[in-house]
């Protein structure tokens, strides 16, 4: 486990100031180049069972609780074509990539507010020994006290990225249960492969009091051309109560930014 405050270094800060209009230009330049934005449609097709010649339809059933997977072999060939995945319970499908290292196929990412930030539960459909389906935790903290977490009290995941730059994607967290500037990195064993670190990051947006979210995640791209993905993080409060410049974030100890913290 890896966090700004546990003080390995993987959190260290690194502080610069910039003119607010150099990040204007900045996201101007390089937009498109990222992957950040609304989820995709919950249904597609994708190659998730390593036979690049059919690809299987994905479904999401809002009728279904969260967790709930449902993987049939409609043609009888030994292989599932359809995935069913339950999203009851504000769970949201946000799409597929390749996680494991392991192409052509691809893993299904679900957004699932029923479990814990810090969680993740990787299901192998087809019991091939590696992930098909994973769901990240996103659940929120109960902000306004009235002993309820509400949808709108719950984080989200909003993209992927290769954050550390090892070939492999980072699942990206907006997380309502860590104050801004607080993060947590880990590792699930997804990749089984090869040693991967890093493969899902949960980003802090809440105040000092943990009570409020004042920021929000603008895109997912490499800003300053290294190679790596960067998160872009936008303060959201005025500039005489967020102060002014960027911070950044290192979250693999390489001594380039990995989070930057705009605040104008």
């Amino acid at each position: 486990m890896r966090s700004r405050r546990e003080g390995d270094g993987r959190g260290r800060r690194l502080r610069r100031v910039v003119l607010g209009a150099a990040w204007a230009v900045l996201l101007g330049f390089l937009s498109g180049s990222g992957t950040l934005g609304e989820a995709p449609e919950p249904f597609g097709e994708a190659d998730l069972d390593n036979d690049p010649e059919e690809r299987e339809l994905i479904l999401g059933e809002g009728e279904r609780a969260a967790g709930f997977y449902e993987a049939p072999d409609d043609d009888g060939d030994g292989d599932f074509d359809r995935l069913i995945v339950g999203l009851g319970g504000g769970a949201r499908l946000v799409g597929w990539r390749d996680f494991d290292g392991l192409p052509p196929e691809a893993e299904v990412y679900v957004s699932d507010p029923t479990i814990p930030t810090g969680r993740v539960n990787a299901v192998d459909v087809d019991n091939d020994e590696d992930a098909d389906l994973l769901w990240v935790g996103t659940r929120g903290r109960d902000l306004d006290g009235d002993g309820t977490v509400e949808p709108e009290e719950n984080g989200r995941v909003v993209g992927s990225g290769d954050l550390d730059g090892d070939g492999n994607p980072e699942i990206v967290v907006l997380d309502l249960t860590r104050e801004l500037g607080d993060y947590l990195v880990e590792s699930f064993g997804i990749n089984r492969s090869a040693s991967d670190p890093r493969e899902v990051l949960w980003v802090g947006v809440l105040d000092e009091r943990g009570r409020t979210p004042i920021a929000t995640i603008d895109a997912i791209l490499d800003a300053d051309r290294d190679g790596d993905d960067d998160v872009l993080v936008k303060d959201l409060r005025p500039a005489e109560a967020s102060g002014f410049g960027l911070e950044v974030l290192d979250l693999d100890g390489d001594g380039d930014g990995d989070i930057w913290i705009r605040r104008d």
